[in-house]
């Protein structure tokens, strides 16, 4: 059976360890890693607030979030990644992040 470590990252660097660790552990087992990133769901301003944004464009926001997300795990993982590693899974999720992880 292959193992899979999973890391949760939210793209600060406080989260940097846990992938360093969650690195190591792969190594040591030989399993593949997926790294992921949960986006909360964006949350509309309060009716009272609508008047101060102007041309809100929300088309594609949560693509554009997912895309940057993905950008940013990759340049994480390459500060850790060491040559024959093996595979490295990056997953963007949209969600809450708790109930998304688990």
């Amino acid at each position: 059976m292959k193992h899979v470590i999973l890391c949760s990252h939210d793209l600060t660097e406080s989260s940097d360890p846990a992938l360093r660790v969650a690195f190591d552990y792969a190594r040591r087992l030989k399993a593949d890693l997926s790294v992921l990133f949960v986006a909360p769901p964006p949350y509309p301003a309060p009716p009272g607030l609508w008047f101060a944004v102007e041309e809100a464009n929300f088309e594609g926001l949560v693509e554009r979030i997912a895309a940057a997300a993905r950008v940013e795990l990759e340049r994480r993982v390459k500060t850790f990644r060491r040559p024959g590693d093996g595979p490295v899974h990056l997953e963007v999720e949209s969600g809450e992040p708790g109930e998304t992880v688990l």
